[in-house]
């Protein structure tokens, strides 16, 4: 027999039951074995939102930044006393969604009769991959889309309205000063949504530029890119990149010293610009870049809504109900999040398509 290669699942120690269908099996034992699924699935999911761009908010809305007003030190002499300094401090509050999303299965005990236990929970395999997109689906949208939303409102607590924010979008809400130089920005103007019709090397230096100058911090910029600019990115004279541990270079040969992960195509490192490091990601859709602060001290760039109080039962993927009306069964999963921005000049956006932004579909 051939060897086999790969992760032993679930579905793997159902196939040792000798149940030729879901009835045979028992619907109880079937029940264990969703949950289990469940479990690691939501773990998973908590752990790969929250790595690098995505925290979770603390409540449905909060502020990032103060006024740009600085105070200043001032020369004194021996017995000198600076005089008394007021700085107005109007913080930019940024709110958050809570949605409730759901996933049905619907079938017969007819079905039951014939499917196996592992073809069965094949289908809740099917409601975690729509929940993953759509948490992913709500990730692009809260990045690449440049307009606030000041309808939002959150019905499944209070009916309140509050505004959703994109990032730094020219509304003349207040952005922070640079904090070591002092630099102001204009906030009917300043915005981190740019374009181009002709993506040039200038282009990459400006996204991540746009970044930071507010400010770096403790934290390292990347610049995640989808795979079809891939080519045109390792082009560019300043970019350095990481190469292949299957490759071996001369004495002589200037590289970067990282290695390319060749095992994953659409998630990788591949190099650096600047003091930008470049990453292709799957998620990432084609024509548009995402310049930002990776790690150290601040606010993440998305904040990850959770129910609160008595809901907190709601946050991961679930089985809400189980309908049994002979001959028709189904079960419905549901899970309850939203992701809005939080630091708004924590990331910028590049569009290459045009020299006007598009907001992404």
């Amino acid at each position: 027999m051939a060897t086999q290669y790969g992760t032993n699942t679930i579905l793997d120690s159902l196939a040792t039951y000798d149940a030729s269908n879901v009835l045979a099996f028992g619907e109880e034992n079937l029940a264990g074995f969703m949950q289990q699924i469940l479990d690691v699935y939501n773990s998973v999911i908590a752990e790969l939102l929250t790595s690098d761009l995505v925290g979770v908010v603390p409540e449905r809305e909060t502020t990032y930044g103060t006024d740009s007003t600085a105070g200043e030190m001032v020369d004194l002499d021996e017995v000198g006393l600076a005089d008394a300094q007021k700085v107005p401090f109007s913080q930019s509050p940024v709110g958050f969604p809570l949605r409730k999303r759901g996933y049905t299965v619907q079938y017969t005990r007819d079905y039951l009769a014939v499917t196996s236990p592992r073809e069965f929970l094949n289908q809740v395999l099917r409601a975690t991959e729509a929940d993953k997109r759509k948490f992913y689906t709500d990730i692009r949208r809260a990045l690449f889309n440049s307009s606030n939303n000041t309808a939002y409102r959150d019905r499944l607590i209070d009916n309140r309205n509050y505004t959703l924010k994109a990032l730094v979008n020219a509304d003349s809400a207040a952005i922070p000063p640079q904090p070591v130089t002092g630099a102001t920005f204009n906030a009917a103007s300043h915005t981190h949504y740019l374009a181009t019709a002709s993506f040039i090397e200038a282009n990459l230096v400006s996204l991540y530029e746009t970044v930071r100058e507010h400010g770096l911090g403790s934290g390292s910029i990347r610049v995640y890119i989808n795979s079809a600019q891939e080519a045109t990115v390792r082009a560019f004279a300043g970019f350095q990149p990481y190469v292949d541990p299957r490759m071996s270079f001369g004495g002589a040969t200037t590289h970067a010293t990282g290695t390319v992960d060749f095992t994953n195509l659409e998630d990788r490192a591949i190099g650096f610009h600047g003091p930008a490091e470049i990453w292709v990601k799957w998620w990432i859709p084609a024509s548009y870049l995402l310049a930002f602060i990776w790690g150290g001290d601040g606010q993440p760039v998305l904040g990850w809504r959770k129910p609160e109080g008595g809901m907190a039962q709601f946050a991961e993927l679930r089985l809400a109900a189980e309908l049994d009306r002979y001959p028709l069964h189904a079960n419905a999963w549901e899970r309850r999040f939203g992701i809005s921005a939080w630091n708004r000049t924590r990331a910028a956006v590049l569009y290459t398509a045009s020299g006007t932004y598009a907001n992404l579909a």
